[in-house]
């Protein structure tokens, strides 16, 4: 498995119900550690993504919050890359994909919130790249 990355969409403050003040609490948010601590243990690159919006009319996500910051449980080590985006394609306006090439890795193993949103669309363009995608969705939460 030395071309595949675990790929982690969102798991920020605002959606954790352990975070006091979450703005979008989710259910289920929890469980991506377990998959993060055996990427670990195995030595496979992990990439977080977290959302940021650009202003503060949004209604989770404010720019510089702590509700934006990626979540204790999922915080990235030392070498793991964390993607700042702004749009619900992380591939998009993002060095994602140059950063997936640079671990010459052609399969991403993908985790995060929303599945209806962000989820879907880093899969998708995802496949338009190339890549082989497989969607945990035991790790993936949703509204």
């Amino acid at each position: 498995m030395s071309n595949t990355v675990l790929l982690l969409i969102d798991f920020q403050n605002d959606y954790y119900s352990t975070y006091t003040d979450a703005k979008w609490a989710l259910s289920g948010t929890e469980t991506a550690a377990t998959l993060l601590a055996a990427f670990r243990k195995q030595n496979l690159p992990v990439i977080h993504v977290r959302h940021e919006f650009p202003s503060n009319d949004a209604p989770f996500f404010l720019p510089e919050s702590d509700g934006a910051k990626i979540h204790t449980s999922v915080a990235p080590i030392q070498g793991e890359p964390v993607i700042l985006k702004q749009q619900i394609n992380s591939f998009r306006d993002t060095e994602l994909n140059n950063i997936l090439k640079e671990l010459n890795v052609d399969k991403l193993i993908i985790v995060g919130a929303m599945s209806h949103m962000c989820i879907d669309a880093v899969t998708r363009a995802a496949v338009d790249l190339g890549y082989e995608c497989h969607v945990a969705h035991d790790a993936c939460s949703s509204s």
